[in-house]
């Protein structure tokens, strides 16, 4: 599936096994899908990706197995959409 890379960064994560805080990169990565009720119409969906940290307003196509689990990404380059789609959701 094609994607946007909507905003990246680092967050603090609790590593039980040493009870320590470890930083981790994220990106929320912004899509279409098909509605679950109206399979007709498509919605924006945002999912968050852990240990990845792309820029923002970059393109991907994010290949998934069946059960949605991510396997591979590849970056397509920058989208020139992008600061229209940040205006969209914002508004």
């Amino acid at each position: 599936m094609k994607c946007v890379v909507l905003t990246s960064g680092t967050f603090n994560q609790l590593n039980k096994q040493t009870n320590q805080y470890e930083r981790v990169d994220y990106s929320h990565l912004i899509f279409q899908r098909p509605n679950k009720e109206n399979p007709a119409i498509m919605e924006l969906a945002v999912q968050t990706v852990r240990n990845t940290r792309f820029q923002p307003g970059m393109m991907l196509d994010v290949q998934c197995d069946l059960h949605g689990a991510i396997v591979s990404i590849e970056q397509l380059g920058l989208s020139e959409s992008y600061g229209m789609l940040q205006a969209e959701i914002v508004s």
